[in-house]
Order: C-alpha cells, then sequence, then structure tokens
C-alpha cells in the first residue's frame, strides 16, 4: 500500500489557500482604494490562512466539545481574528473588513467542499 501524496490536511490548506486568495485578488480589484496593493492583499490572505488552518487544524481536536457547533463557533473566532486583521493591515471600515473575512471563509467552505466531494 502506497502512502497518499498529500494528506487530507494539506490538501485542505491548498485548498483554502487558492480560493480565498482568488477572493481577495477579486475584492482587491473592485475595491477602488485597495487596487494598488494586489500583492499585500493577496500575500496578507495566503500568510493569515497559513497560521489560522494550522492552528485550527491542531487545536480543534483539544477542544472539550465536538460537532458542528464547535466548528462554527472556531469558525467564528477565525472570521473575527482575520477581519480585525484585515481591518488593521488594509486599512478598511471594521464592517467591510468583518464581511470580506465572512466571505472569503464562507467560499473557502463551500467551493472547498464541492471539490472535496468531487475528488473523494
Amino acid at each position: 500500500m502506497t502512502a497518499p501524496v498529500l494528506s487530507d490536511r494539506a490538501l485542505a490548506l491548498i485548498l483554502t489557500l487558492v480560493i480565498e486568495a482568488a477572493g481577495m485578488g477579486a475584492f482587491t480589484l473592485l475595491w477602488p482604494q485597495q487596487r494598488t496593493h494586489f500583492a499585500r492583499n493577496v500575500l496578507l490572505t495566503s500568510g493569515m490562512n497559513v497560521v489560522t488552518h494550522t492552528v485550527f487544524w491542531y487545536t480543534l481536536p483539544l477542544l472539550p466539545v465536538h460537532g458542528l457547533g464547535a466548528l462554527c463557533g472556531y469558525e467564528m473566532v477565525i472570521i473575527f481574528v482575520e477581519g480585525l486583521i484585515y481591518a488593521a493591515v488594509c486599512d478598511l471600515p471594521p464592517a467591510v473588513a468583518l464581511v470580506l473575512s465572512l466571505g472569503l471563509n464562507l467560499a473557502s467552505y463551500m467551493l472547498g467542499t464541492l471539490v472535496w466531494g468531487a475528488l473523494f
């Protein structure tokens, strides 16, 4: 039996990076004040996702509660933290940054689920 080329976590991280970086790229091109910061914004999103995704996968099993409720609660914390970082680094109004973070995470979850289902 051969080992898989990529672990499930590595594949999930790659999907997250591609989807959220593309989403941030689209946002940056559509938000006039952000257009000159394309590389910064996409790199910020990618770097932040490497950290939050890794922390998520290794700390979620340690939580005393499990299931969909725990997953949603944990994801809301990540959305909030990423939103605050977007607000500070990208100089966005906090409400816009939080909606951006929510949108990127929802896109990542929904598209990632579709791709995952098609692969497995």
